[in-house]
């Protein structure tokens, strides 16, 4: 088992960048190596209404976000061991408009060194749509974003 909540699986099976498709934009997919298809990654706020085409919530933050509480968030993963480590994030919030390329970079060395990176890959790859939750205001600069970049490059 992965250790993650809704994971039953141990398979190792890694995953490889999606390099064309007729039907999708291969910017914002991967497939899984053990053939189990195409999985399409977005993101979305925690505060936005939940859609029926959300597939696989997964909620990326590692505190629980401010003002929902835990029965009123529909999720099916709580992956908050992939999240940017607490100091990481300190040092961001101290001053996110002139930190954000520096902390893009850490966070992206920070999953690259991972032990919860494979067996997160492994888990979302054996869904068709996966819709990673975040509650930052910032829409443009966000770890959802960075992570998603991170999902879609198969690490």
């Amino acid at each position: 088992s992965c250790g993650y909540r809704a994971c039953d699986s141990g398979s190792g099976n890694g995953l490889r960048a999606l390099h064309a498709s007729p039907f999708f934009d291969p910017g914002s997919l991967f497939v899984t190596m053990n053939g189990m298809g195409v999985t399409q990654v977005r993101i979305k706020r925690v505060y936005e209404k939940p859609g029926p085409d959300d597939g696989f919530r997964v909620l990326v933050d590692r505190l629980w976000p401010r003002g929902i509480r835990k029965e009123d968030l529909p999720y099916d993963l709580w992956a908050k061991e992939i999240a940017p480590s607490p100091g990481l994030r300190s040092w961001f919030h101290r001053n996110e408009a002139e930190r954000w390329g520096e902390f893009s970079r850490r966070y992206r060395l920070e999953l690259e060194g991972s032990d919860s990176a494979g067996p997160f890959l492994e888990e979302i790859g054996k869904h068709r749509v996966v819709t990673l939750l975040y509650a930052s205001k910032n829409a443009a600069e966000n770890h959802a974003l960075i992570l998603k970049n991170f999902i879609e490059k198969g690490k």
